[in-house]
């Protein structure tokens, strides 16, 4: 057929295109034809795809009845990884291993449940349109597809219950008195635990998955279960659910470290309750890999209809709006870095330079700081920290000369009675490092995992104006490595992260460690010759002793703000919200590092997910609102009333208010932005609210 020549360009889309079109792709190393293919998206080493699953009927995909149910799954997902206006692969690397992974994921999602789908019988031919919407559904039930597709933490569960049975009593028993930090809990664990295993199991769950050698070191510290392992016997029906890694769920890790912290309160929870639903704009790519199938129409295989992928194509998909993290009340967060910097100015330098002179007795004299005397650590304390009050070095050291344990057989009120009258250094150390992290995480707004890979080596620019730090999710296409990227950091940010930068030098040109660690390695509380690594773990220990120290506030319910990365996040860009207030160039500059409100949004809106800042936006709101700014939304208090009953806004808590304007954005009935303004009193940005009347919603 001859085609317009203003058209030949497009002769590619109308062709009818064999099997042939569909068996090579430019990440596939291997034949089509074998069943195990090796594939590779710019990774260090070939990937393994064994096709060779097993199916309901005791057959395995790859046996010769099955080449046409194996041959469709193997053309789809070629054809998922294709441009989508044609054939051919200039779209690039990352978005076809974003287009490759999302394929197998449905195809293992449709693989687990063959036999209900009668798969063998039909091919996918199975995939009505009924069934297709049925899985999108369920794979948006969860941001993970580990939770939604491979059902993760039930089956994880499940799991850990059937080896505890398994594995001998007394075996375990063994294992805890061999290892008593294997039933250590620590607060942060209790708080993230989703997992549905009995809390007093937790300690022979882990002793039987330690015995089993279902453990592997993780990067966050300690040890946890090696979900690759645990997958490969879990899903063995699947084609990427098997080989895939899963979240860890740090109830079942632990820390081979003895500092037992606690908390001297219960925590405020961190999350409202709400499932962490995957997000609108991801799932509507899983509707567009199942329409990839239009693709293969022509070919002969058993497909769903013409009329189910058209229709299929146009589902209207329901995810998450909302982030499912609360925050902490603006005052609060504004209290708690106000304490943090008067810490850093009243004692913070003294406390490492108090340290650094420790390290070098200890170097000098070949001895562990815990062996040096009590009476020898007074005298080489700064004399503005001797003044403090310090006794000894640490509440929770056994040094020498005191009982081994004392400290830590004493209850919770005398050991934090001892924390806030500055008893121990090492304590005021990791409070100290807590203001800092507080700082740099409210002016940074970058992700904890960021902040904890902070290089001293090169996390500063030379002129002090810039922190450079890794970037989460960003290793992929890069060999392993993560890509960097430098923001404007506030003056004194930089001078705290100059402080510990400078702190490590010195350890190293004493000989009292050997390299660079991660910037907020800090000296543990129980007392050892070296700085401890940073991790997850000791991140947040640092800021929970923060907050117990200066006794952040609590909440209604008595339990503690202690708060996290994710809530300082928010509080980046609540701050810059709370600037409509006639803020000046000037206070941009200082909190910011810019001038320009639409330039400092735009960077808000790079650093922080679409659902979170909504949910940024309704707690600014809100916290206007609360404060006497009823007046100034009026469509909105009336659309309050005719939903929830109430017009009495000011005398709501700010998150009560909140979680009804988050309820009112996720169903389309108000949406949210900032406007940047500019007046004789300086720049303000204010947040118009559209709200939409029952009679203009479709």
């Amino acid at each position: 057929m001859q085609y317009p020549e203003h058209l030949a360009h497009f002769a590619s889309l109308f062709k009818k295109r064999d099997i042939s079109h569909f068996m090579s792709a430019p990440w596939l190393v291997s034949s089509f034809r074998d069943p195990v293919w090796k594939y590779n998206f710019g990774f260090k080493t070939d990937q393994d795809l064994d096709w060779s699953v097993h199916l309901y009927d005791g057959s395995l995909l790859t046996d010769p009845q099955h080449v046409k149910l194996l041959n469709s799954l193997q053309c789809w997902l070629i054809a998922a990884t294709q441009n989508s206006a044609g054939p051919g692969f200039t779209n690039s690397w990352a978005s076809q291993a974003a287009s490759f992974r999302r394929t197998l994921t449905l195809i293992d999602h449709i693989l687990q449940g063959a036999e209900a789908l009668e798969l063998v019988e039909h091919g996918l031919s199975a995939l009505t349109y009924d069934v297709m919407c049925d899985i999108i559904e369920q794979v948006g039930t969860s941001s993970y597809v580990a939770v939604s597709t491979y059902d993760w933490n039930n089956r994880l569960a499940n799991y850990c219950i059937s080896l505890l049975e398994e594995t001998s009593p007394a075996a375990i028993d063994k294992c805890l008195e061999d290892y008593p930090s294997i039933s250590d809990i620590t607060p942060l664990q209790l708080e993230e635990n989703v997992l549905d295993i009995p809390l007093e199991l937790i300690p022979r769950v882990r002793a039987a998955l330690y015995i089993n050698k279902m453990y592997h070191t993780h990067p966050n510290g300690g040890v946890n279960v090696n979900s690759v392992w645990v997958s490969a016997q879990l899903y063995n029906d699947t084609l990427a659910g098997k080989r895939r890694l899963k979240p860890l769920h740090s109830i079942l890790g632990f820390i081979w470290r003895n500092d037992r912290f606690i908390r001297e309160v219960d925590g405020a929870p961190v999350t409202n309750g709400n499932p962490d639903r995957m997000t609108k704009r991801d799932l509507v790519l899983y509707r567009t890999a199942f329409t990839i199938l239009q693709k293969i129409s022509a070919l002969d295989f058993p497909l769903p209809t013409p009329e189910d992928l058209r229709e299929i194509a146009t589902y209207k998909v329901t995810g998450a709006a909302m982030g499912r993290f609360k925050n902490v009340p603006t005052p609060i967060i504004f209290k708690a870095i106000k304490d943090g910097i008067e810490f850093h100015f009243e004692y913070g330098p003294q406390l490492l330079e108090s340290y650094v002179n420790i390290a070098k007795y200890s170097v000098k004299h070949k001895v562990n700081i815990t062996g040096i005397p009590d009476t020898t650590i007074l005298s080489l304390l700064e004399p503005s920290i001797a003044k403090l009050g310090v006794q000894y070095l640490g509440i929770s050291t056994r040094s020498n000369g005191r009982d081994p344990g004392t400290e830590l057989k004493e209850s919770k009120e005398l050991y934090f009675s001892k924390l806030r009258g500055n008893v121990g250094l090492l304590e005021l150390i990791a409070v100290y490092y807590g203001s800092i992290q507080l700082l740099v995480g409210a002016t940074m707004a970058k992700r904890g995992c960021e902040l904890r890979g902070l290089d001293p080596a090169n996390c500063l620019s030379a002129d002090k104006k810039w922190l450079i730090a890794p970037i989460a999710k960003s290793s992929r296409g890069l060999k392993g490595r993560r890509a960097r990227n430098a923001r404007p950091i506030d003056p004194l940010a930089a001078e705290m992260v100059q402080t510990l930068i400078d702190f490590q030098t010195e350890l190293i040109s004493i000989g009292f460690i050997d390299q660079h660690l991660p910037l907020f390695s800090s000296p543990g509380i129980i007392g050892t010759s070296s700085l401890t690594p940073c991790d997850v773990y000791l991140y947040y220990k640092n800021i929970d002793l923060f907050c117990d120290y200066f006794e952040v506030e609590r909440d209604s319910l008595g339990r503690r703000y202690y708060i996290r990365q994710h809530q300082l996040r928010r509080f980046f860009a609540l701050i810059f919200l709370h600037c409509g207030y006639g803020a000046s160039v000037g206070i941009l500059q200082w909190m910011f590092g810019h001038t320009d409100p639409a330039h400092i949004w735009n960077y808000i809106t790079e650093e922080l997910p679409g659902k979170e800042l909504q949910n940024t936006l309704s707690q600014a709101l809100s916290e206007r609102i609360a404060s006497g700014g009823a007046t100034y939304y009026t469509d909105v208090v009336d659309l309050i009333e005719a939903k929830f009953g109430t017009r009495n806004v000011s005398l709501m808590d700010a998150e009560q208010l909140a979680e009804y304007f988050d309820f009112l954005m996720e169903s389309d009935q108000m949406t949210m932005e900032p406007v940047f303004l500019e007046s004789d009193n300086g720049l303000r940005v204010d947040i118009l609210v559209v709200v939409r009347k029952q009679d203009e919603m479709g």
